[in-house]
């Protein structure tokens, strides 16, 4: 959102009207909103077949624990401890149960 506030002040000042100004911060904040909530979870998923829902955690606690790198390298550490577990899991399913 940082780069979208110089966006909102040039256009405040090339037009000298406010309910612009309000059109475009409200419409560069719904956009990146739907941006950040649903196309970067759902392509996220297409790319590192992780679900939306755990991409999203991954984001928001890579960022919580390390801040803007830690969201950088989220994702794909997230999905390489997923894929771990999940062939882990996988392997342990099709194990034979032994009777003692």
């Amino acid at each position: 959102m940082g780069d979208y506030v110089l966006l909102v002040v040039l256009i405040a000042i090339s037009s000298g009207s406010w309910m612009t100004v309000l059109y475009v911060l409200a419409a560069v904040t719904i956009v990146q909103e739907i941006e950040n909530k649903l196309l970067t979870p759902l392509l996220m998923k297409k790319m590192t077949d992780i679900p939306p829902v755990l991409v999203l955690v991954s984001l928001l606690l890579g960022a919580e624990m390390f801040g803007f790198l830690g969201m950088i390298f989220a994702v794909p550490i997230f999905g390489i401890i997923y894929e771990f577990v999940k062939e882990f899991l996988e392997r342990r399913r099709e194990e034979p149960v032994q009777a003692d």
